[in-house]
């Protein structure tokens, strides 16, 4: 089911189903805020790691489009999604003034952000194995988590 959100009188949901322009745009503004390479550090409590990972996020001013990736408008489907929709989505929440809906977009950030790194990492790695040439193997990196190819074989 949809989670639906109110800001400045406007209603949007979660998108529940990304096209491919979509998920390249989320992860291009992901790295742009090199938001890919924070890990949480050794003794690092989630709530820290939370805190940071929302001060880099907001440091680069791209946060309302990324949020434009994640929300859509409730009139309009899953596959509307677009640039400009994207665009005109965080127009629309830089305008938010309303303290609890303020509180309601800092919150939305990480757990949108961390949900989108979840299932993107899960589908990155689903893909490299898959689509990994013949005698090619998927190796995980045990520092970052992410995956690298070696041949084996002749």
């Amino acid at each position: 089911m949809d989670t639906v959100y109110s800001f400045a009188n406007r209603k949007f949901r979660t998108i529940l189903r990304r096209t491919i322009e979509n998920d390249f745009t989320c992860m291009n503004l992901i790295r742009g805020a090199r938001l890919d390479t924070l890990v949480v550090a050794e003794n690092e409590s989630p709530e820290d790691f939370a805190a940071r990972l929302f001060s880099a996020a907001i440091a680069d001013g791209q946060v309302f489009n990324l949020l434009g990736c994640l929300l859509i408008p409730v009139e309009l489907e899953d596959g509307d999604w677009t640039l400009k929709v994207m665009r005109a989505t965080g127009d629309h929440l830089r305008t938010v003034v309303d303290d609890v809906e303020k509180r309601q977009i800092q919150a939305g950030i990480i757990s949108m952000v961390t949900g989108f790194f979840r299932s993107g990492l899960a589908s990155l790695q689903t893909s490299r194995t898959s689509s990994s040439p013949s005698g090619v193997e998927a190796q995980p990196n045990s520092a970052t988590g992410a995956t690298s190819t070696t041949a084996t074989g002749s």
